[in-house]
């Protein structure tokens, strides 16, 4: 049955081309590889899409039917994509050429975000009130429930950079932790009430942006940067280009604006 699925596949990407694959259906976790190229997991219709750094869709070849809801994307140094699977609580893996290089379901449970760190650690939140962290074999090396993390109860999104994770929660507390792991038990994390953090993400300079419910996006310590009018599913910041991406799941698009909060574009 699975490869009468790849097949199927196949014959309808040779046949329809780019416009098979191309409607974004509830896009929600974002990322970029080196090449400035955006990664959309497309979660209803179980697809990645790839775009362009001039926003252009690109062949996609990350169409298999091991994608099952997915809900985050992460582009490892080696370009590599990890896509986190909400439907079937697991981490598959694949290469730049589209082909799967393996699947991670221990310790993967209704992962609803994940980010990678600059040691290629994968830190997964899982069923909105857990974190549990692989290494870059896909190895389960430690997990947390929400007990251990301050205020944790309904974590949305994780973002890292160089040895600093932040903790999207929206149930009005954020967490950013400047070690991992040595914040848990309340040690070294910083805690802001009121800031409904549902998208987080870094920029390359290592500041630390973050979208509220309400749309408001800031970047962390400065004043509101941009009001998007909807709670957005995904962030992500690409610095060389000078550009910020969300996406919107229930109007399927992710808009594009400059760091400095101006408009540019919307993708379909």
């Amino acid at each position: 049955m699975k490869n009468l699925m790849n097949l199927f596949v196949l014959i309808a990407f040779a046949v329809f081309g780019t416009a098979a694959f191309a409607a974004m259906n509830g896009p929600t976790g974002l990322a970029l590889d080196a090449k400035g190229n955006l990664y959309v997991a497309n979660f209803n219709s179980n697809q990645i899409l790839i775009y362009s750094p001039q926003h252009q869709l690109l062949k996609s070849k990350f169409v298999t039917p091991d994608l099952s809801g997915p809900i985050a994307v992460a582009v490892d140094p080696l370009g590599n994509l990890w896509v986190a699977n909400f439907k079937s609580s697991a981490i598959t893996q694949y290469d730049n050429r589209g082909h799967e290089l393996s699947s991670v379901s221990n310790g993967v449970s209704s992962p609803t975000g994940m980010a990678m760190d600059g040691a290629a650690n994968l830190w997964v939140i899982n069923g909105a009130s857990a974190l549990a962290i692989f290494d870059a074999n896909g190895t389960l090396t430690r997990s947390a429930d929400a007990g251990i993390i301050p205020g944790a109860s309904t974590l949305t999104s994780v973002a890292a950079f160089d040895g600093a994770i932040g903790i999207g929660n929206n149930s009005e507390t954020f967490q950013m932790y400047e070690t991992p792991f040595i914040a848990y038990g309340g040690a070294g994390g910083v805690l802001m009430p009121a800031r409904k953090g549902v998208a987080v993400a870094y920029d390359n300079t290592g500041d630390l942006w973050i979208a509220e419910s309400d749309g408001t996006v800031y970047i962390y310590e400065s004043l509101n940067l941009i009001s998007l009018g909807y709670s957005p599913s995904g962030m992500v910041i690409d610095s060389v280009h000078k550009l910020a991406y969300f996406s919107n799941n229930l109007a399927n698009r992710v808009d594009v604006y400059t760091t400095s909060g101006k408009y540019v574009t919307t993708i379909h």
